[in-house]
């Protein structure tokens, strides 16, 4: 009897230190004394019947802390205002309870916690794979940039072969028909030398344009929907994926791609726009060069047709001697070719009439 009411007494005395704490808010630094209280039963019990991994204890120990603590404190609580039990006292019923729902507890936070480092890793995960897609994305358009840049310099290269040979025009139309163009053939080299340049700049370009649709080629819109693909699409937008986890990081990918994309397609049309350019300028240097050939054709018959002009004039004038000679009355048929009876003129002989019709017949070949 003795023993019960002082074991009342400490319960009572226990209690009202416990409405004290919790009066003025005292929380003890260390749950070491109440470790202390534990029975070794209980102890073994609840470690055998839920086995627990020190690693959470090691990772979380302020919380096991004061999780220990906290159930302990109000087990005895319930306990104390529960005595005494039907005239008798088994307070390590009651300890035993608590450190049994205690246990379970700790399994079910190391359980959240388990969860909560899963959930975390996803979004890592998630986070890296933006990341990527975003570092991707962001080395495609500066390669989209660098072929805009290179785009610009090829355009300012056939104005510059569109001057030059505006300028051979000039000089070739100014030029006199038989004077020797040098500085013209200096402007035909050089145009002929920025075309090899700009044929190189070209061929550069076209190889990063292939290799720019071959890494952009992942973010295309599929072209046609058949209903599998539909289907497909559908489903995946259902599907929570660790792509459209977080909805802000999901817009942002979207409006990068779509930027992306326009980006793309400029870089398409101004690739298109200077090959037509390249081409019209082809065309022109093209016709340039047949109006050179003509032109010096053109020049060549006008000197041989020169040539020839003489020649017939000399032959006329040679005719017109002879037939004057004969006119004026000759002595003798043998003087017809001895001498020449027009003042002024030449010696109307037979060499004369050879070394003429030699000449005439060459030119007309």
């Amino acid at each position: 009897m003795t023993s019960v009411l002082s074991v009342a007494s400490s319960s009572n005395s226990s209690g009202s230190n416990y409405s004290t704490a919790l009066a003025t808010n005292y929380v003890p630094q260390t749950p070491a004394s109440i470790h202390t209280n534990r029975s070794p039963m209980s102890s073994s019990s609840s470690l055998s019947n839920h086995s627990l991994e020190g690693d959470d204890e090691v990772a979380f120990p302020k919380f096991y802390e004061y999780t220990d603590l906290t159930f302990c404190l109000i087990s005895r609580k319930r306990d104390y205002n529960q005595w005494p039990f039907g005239g008798t006292a088994d307070i390590s019923q009651g300890v035993g309870k608590a450190e049994e729902q205690k246990s379970r507890v700790r399994v079910l936070c190391s359980a959240f916690f388990r969860v909560i480092v899963a959930l975390c890793a996803l979004l890592t995960l998630a986070t890296c794979g933006e990341t990527f897609r975003d570092l991707r994305i962001l080395a495609i358009s500066t390669h989209i940039t660098e072929l805009s840049y290179a785009i610009s310099d090829i355009q300012t290269r056939i104005f510059e072969i569109q001057e030059l040979r505006h300028k051979s025009q000039a000089q070739n139309g100014s030029a006199e028909p038989n004077s020797p163009s040098n500085t013209a053939n200096n402007v035909t080299s050089t145009i002929d030398q920025s075309l090899m340049a700009l044929d190189e700049r070209l061929e550069s370009v076209e190889k990063g344009i292939k290799s720019v649709n071959e890494n952009i080629q992942p973010y295309c819109p599929s072209t046609t929907a058949t209903p599998v693909t539909a289907t497909q699409s559908s489903v995946n937008a259902v599907t929570p994926t660790t792509t459209n986890i977080s909805g802000v990081h999901s817009n942002a990918a979207n409006e990068n791609t779509s930027a992306l994309l326009r980006k793309h397609a400029t870089l398409i049309q101004e690739w298109e726009s200077v090959q037509d350019e390249s081409d019209v300028l082809r065309e022109e240097l093209k016709e340039d060069k047949w109006l050179t050939v003509f032109r010096t054709v053109t020049d060549q018959a006008d000197g041989m047709m020169s040539s020839l002009e003489k020649a017939v004039n000399r032959c006329q004038d040679f005719i017109f001697q002879v037939h004057q000679h004969k006119r004026n009355g000759l002595n003798g048929a043998d003087d017809l070719f001895g001498s020449a009876a027009v003042k002024g003129a030449g010696p109307v002989t037979l060499d004369t009439f050879t070394s003429l019709l030699e000449s005439y017949e060459a030119k007309k070949k």
